[in-house]
């Protein structure tokens, strides 16, 4: 029978073995002691990394890296803690810096799509949207009130820094208007087509013959409303109530309609109370009217009447 019996603290032998005690003392620093940590990470993850699957649970100090696919599950945080950082999509390029706008946290190289049903939402809940194939909305949406006055600003080529060229501002409720750069009367709008306003269709309900231009219900204007071509004009209404025929042959008749004293105008011509304006019923003349063509200077009053001719 064999006794065994102890040699040295943590070790046995038997009676017929001879033991050796040997101490191994390992010292490393923390920089080691780190790099042999990521490598023992590494090796255990072998099998991830051979089916191109990596799954990050924790990180330290700060990775820096380069993924063929990068998926999270949940929330995502990126550029957050440098006010200097920026996210790049596309390119690996510094974003460049806007003039009025200065630095950008996010820039794209490439087409961006939004999905069908989603927007770009941004400011009080203003929307650029896929509603009807593409669709903006300013100032707030279908669920949120509006605030401020939205407006859109344009930018002419070759008109320098400005706020604006034109602006298209909704300045009041119920209220659409666009400005000039130059102020009252520098904003000119030309408009490829008819106009409709207050229901009435832009490209139907005109007399026959006549191709169309504006189609609305009254006219109403603070100052003059005349009629020509190319610069020239046939006739018109000053906003003192005064119409100034020019085109047409008037002479002055010494009848006072309203006398029973009837003048006749001679064949080929016509009766008006207003030289330059022919019309098939009675008409009153107002406070009077003067003709540009001869008589030069005609001056009626009310009851008296001039011969025209067609």
């Amino acid at each position: 029978m064999h006794h065994s019996r102890r040699a040295g603290a943590g070790l046995y032998c038997d009676g017929m073995e001879r033991c050796i005690d040997v101490h191994l003392r390992l010292h490393f620093s923390p920089a080691t002691a780190r790099a042999a940590l990521i490598a023992a990470f590494l090796l255990s993850c072998a099998g991830d990394l051979a089916s191109e699957s990596v799954t990050l649970t924790t990180y330290y100090p700060a990775p820096s890296g380069v993924y063929t696919q990068l998926v999270a599950t949940s929330n995502a945080y990126m550029a957050r803690d440098n006010p200097a950082s920026f996210l790049d999509v596309g390119t690996n390029a510094v974003p460049p810096s806007v003039s009025g706008v200065g630095s950008v946290k996010m820039y794209v190289v490439g087409n961006e799509q939004i999905a069908n049903g989603y927007g770009l939402v941004f400011g009080n809940g203003s929307l650029i949207q896929s509603d009807q194939g593409g669709s903006l909305e300013l100032g707030g949406n279908n669920g949120t009130a509006g605030v401020g006055v939205p407006y859109i600003d344009f930018h002419y080529g070759g008109a320098g820094v400005q706020d604006f060229n034109v602006r298209l501002i909704n300045d009041a409720n119920n209220q659409m208007s666009v400005y000039g750069s130059g102020g009252t009367g520098a904003l000119g709008l030309n408009v490829g087509g008819r106009i409709g306003t207050s229901g009435f269709s832009p490209t139907s309900g005109y007399p026959g013959g006549w191709g169309g231009g504006i189609h609305t219900w009254d006219v109403y204007s603070e100052g003059t409303i005349g009629v020509g071509h190319s610069g020239s004009l046939s006739s018109y209404v000053s906003n003192n109530g005064y119409f100034y025929g020019n085109g047409s042959t008037c002479w002055a008749t010494t009848s006072d309609w309203n006398s029973g004293t009837d003048g006749v105008c001679a064949a080929g011509s016509y009766a008006s109370w207003t030289p330059g304006v022919y019309s098939e019923g009675w008409s009153y003349s107002g406070p009077g009217v003067e003709a540009l063509s001869s008589p030069s200077a005609l001056t009626l009053f009310s009851g008296y009447f001039v011969c025209c001719s067609k």
